[in-house]
């Protein structure tokens, strides 16, 4: 049976490259000179159909002995670019807020480990003795704003620095900026065997390290796991150019460097391995690349862990432990949360689209992102101080929502989270708003021009649903268990109000709904079981993660049939290649 020949994203047969994007902006993987054969105006269009025969984008065999010290040290190096973005972006982030005056280098969680009413931070408003509450207030949230939107104009400032344009064309000039967004679109692209340029130069990566930095402890509703895979690539890119490899062992590096990215941003070494199979292996994934990706994965998790950047020998934030045991009455409820969950991530890449699309028409900001930037940061900031979710770092509202109650005694900021059974409604309409005020600005905040990832954005949009639903349920548990429903009598035996003896953890709903609308949003269904699962340890939660992640996938697919990444190609006007089996 031939296999399915690969299509054009979102071009028809009469279009020509330089009308979704300019030909002098792309390269090939394999002979420079391939496209050149093509007609002027039909050079990789041929009818329709883009041919990568002549492009040799078949793989080649990895060499043997020499790729696996280069395989270390991309690793190595992917381990210290995780480690200086996790020591650094919530220092600043924290800055806004005050400091600790024990020793300024440590951010608020360090700082205030030992101790449960944390003397030693200071707010600004400590720092410069303003008395009342009133002016307390107003002061912190005045700097907490500046503060903010000064770091997001430095990160667009930064990103702005590297750019690529063409205006050597009779059509329209695109401009490239290597630096803006994930980054993970432009990675599906090279995969693909095209090639952007300057996306995987070594100024481009240290400038992308430098700007997520600034753009993540900024404050917008953005991450760094998407931006931590466009950088771990080009590490390993770069690392190739560096010993002069062949364009196998290139390839091997990037894909590697990518897995190792998505490795180091969750703690997940199989998550990573399974992405690059998942999304960046159009044309195969041999065995022979198997075991190095995987090798590759390890070591930059193991070496980061090693360097312990959170003082507490985790990779990430966001580990979870000592989840309490599924029942079997509540996989309605995890039904009901992948289906949510899916129709939540397939509107919000609907949303996106819009975004991107209008702003494009408002000259204004299309001709300024700085002003574009420096104006989202100070909504941001103004609507994000006064929530106890919103305020808080992305991951750090990842943690707080899937953390279970029992976990908490270890972590005194986070000890607001476990209400009892009376502050439940009152805890679910803050979560609520939490949920709008994040839906909002995360949508808005898509496209800006900054290093900007998408993954855990979406999941505390998940998180803050799957809460919302987890209290509700726990009301409903809690009161008719206790009124022996037999149903739930039979495998909770809770009494009503008591946290401790309750059989349902809201947490456990949020890190579900995470996971849920996470994969409506990127349609990575595999990925996202295995990242569920490392993230865990819980092999026993495998089934409803299934269930969950592919009733998302699935009702995800009828709200909106691109994923986020199709939907950035399709924008930008990137040859991006759609694999149809018939």
């Amino acid at each position: 049976m031939q296999s399915p020949r690969p299509k054009l994203a979102g071009l028809s047969s009469q279009s020509h490259l330089s009308a979704s994007a300019n030909y002098s902006n792309y390269g090939t993987l394999g002979d420079d000179n391939c496209l050149e054969s093509f007609p002027r105006d039909d050079r990789i269009l041929m009818n329709g159909i883009l041919d990568f025969d002549n492009c040799d984008s078949s793989p080649e065999e990895v060499a043997g002995f020499e790729i696996w010290p280069l395989l270390l040290v991309t690793a190595l190096l992917i381990g210290v670019m995780g480690y200086v973005i996790a020591v650094t972006d919530p220092l600043l982030f924290d800055l806004k807020d005050g400091y600790c005056h024990k020793n300024i280098l440590l951010n608020r969680q360090r700082c205030c480990a030992d101790s449960s009413e944390c003397q030693s931070w200071l707010q600004w408003s400590d720092v410069f003795r303003i008395s009342g509450s009133r002016g307390h207030t107003l002061l912190n949230w005045g700097l907490w704003a500046l503060l903010g939107t000064m770091l997001a104009i430095t990160s667009a400032i930064v990103t702005l620095s590297r750019r690529y344009e063409n205006t050597g064309i009779e059509t329209k000039p695109a401009i490239l900026y290597p630096v803006a967004g994930s980054g993970v679109a432009e990675l599906k692209v090279r995969s693909q065997g095209l090639r952007l340029r300057g996306y995987f130069d070594f100024s481009t990566i240290i400038c992308k390290i430098i700007g997520i930095i600034l753009s993540a402890s900024s404050g917008l509703c953005l991450g760094k796991e998407g931006p931590y895979v466009h950088i771990a690539a080009g590490i390993g890119a770069v690392v190739g150019e560096l010993f002069n490899t062949s364009r196998s062992q290139r390839e091997l590096l990037y894909k590697a460097g990518a897995a190792a990215g998505l490795s180091v941003a969750f703690g997940a070494p199989i998550s990573g391995t399974i992405f690059v199979i998942e999304e960046l292996s159009p044309f195969g994934f041999t065995p022979r690349q198997l075991i190095p990706t995987l090798f590759c994965c390890v070591t930059a998790t193991t070496f980061l862990k090693y360097l312990n950047p959170y003082g507490t020998k985790t990779i990430v934030m966001f580990h979870v432990h000592s989840m309490i045991e599924w029942k079997t009455f509540e996989i309605p409820v995890y039904t009901g949360i992948g289906l949510g969950g899916g129709v939540l991530g397939g509107l919000f890449v609907k949303a996106a689209r819009s975004r991107l699309l209008i702003i494009r028409k408002v000259s204004i900001l299309a001709r300024n992102p700085v002003f574009e930037t420096a104006l989202l940061a100070v909504l941001t900031g103004m609507l994000t101080f006064s929530n106890r979710y919103t305020k808080l770092s992305v991951a750090e509202t990842l943690a707080k929502l899937t953390t279970p109650c029992q976990q908490f005694h270890t972590n005194q900021l986070l000890h607001d989270n476990c209400p009892s059974l009376d502050e439940i409604p009152s805890h679910m309409r803050s979560l609520i708003i939490a949920f709008l005020i994040k839906a909002l600005l995360t949508v808005l905040t898509f496209g800006l021009k900054v290093p900007a990832g998408i993954y855990v954005p979406t999941m505390v949009l998940g998180a803050l649903f799957g809460k919302t639903i987890g209290h509700a349920f726990q009301v409903f548990v809690d009161t008719f268990s206790s009124r022996g429903f037999p149903i739930l009598a039979a495998e909770c035996a809770a009494a009503a109000g008591s946290l401790d003896s309750s059989c349902i953890s809201p947490g456990t709903y949020a890190l579900i709904g995470a996971g849920s609308v996470m994969c409506g949003v990127t349609r990575l269904p595999f990925t996202l079981i295995m990242v569920l699962v490392e993230i865990t340890g819980r092999l026993d939660y495998l089934s409803p993660f299934v269930l969950v992640v592919f009733l998302s996938n699935w009702s995800a697919q009828l709200v909106e049939k691109d994923s986020i990444y199709d939907v950035v190609a399709s924008v930008n006007g990137y040859p991006l290649l759609e694999q149809k089996i018939r």
